[in-house]
């Protein structure tokens, strides 16, 4: 079996490999910590009154960020939902491509909760969540929280001012 000789180069090049391994090593953590922020962090939020629940709500403003919305995530962290503002009302169609998890749709106008879609899985076809009329917002919550507050069309419904991130 043929072997070898290192020469005094090749010695040289391994030391400077293994002197610039700390920096690669905290480059490649600071860049996967960058890919793991969540668009949670990025999106400004809302308060959320509705029945009698208080939530908090990302409120996406971008087109890009309207269109991603909570697409490629598993789950929303208790006692929050991702809303979708519109000034002035308009008809709403939502999608689920790209969803991991069940959502409950609260389509609301002129302050007050008009129509609700329950668990609704990633599975629902293109054109099936839509609103009846023009509205103001929809919030979208994780599947069966709208059951276990109780949430009913007629109930009131309002938002808060609009909070940038830090």
């Amino acid at each position: 079996m043929p072997t070898f000789a290192r020469g005094r180069g090749a010695a040289r090049l391994s030391s400077k490999i293994h002197a610039c391994l700390p920096a690669l090593l905290a480059l490649l953590v600071a860049v996967a910590a960058g890919c793991a922020t969540t668009a949670a962090q990025e999106l400004p939020t809302v308060e959320v009154l509705i029945g009698s629940a208080r939530l908090v709500a990302e409120a996406p403003q971008s087109d890009q960020d309207r269109w991603r919305g909570l697409s490629g995530r598993d789950g929303l962290a208790p006692g929050r939902g991702m809303v979708f503002i519109n000034d002035p009302p308009r008809m709403m169609s939502m999608r689920m491509d790209g969803m991991r998890f069940a959502l409950d749709f609260v389509f609301c106008r002129d302050g007050r909760v008009v129509r609700i879609l329950r668990d609704v899985g990633p599975e629902a076809p293109e054109g099936s969540i839509v609103s009846d009329e023009p509205v103001d917002f929809v919030l979208e919550l994780p599947a069966g929280l709208c059951r276990r507050l109780g949430l009913q069309v007629g109930d009131a419904a309002r938002l808060g001012p609009l909070t940038e991130p830090r």
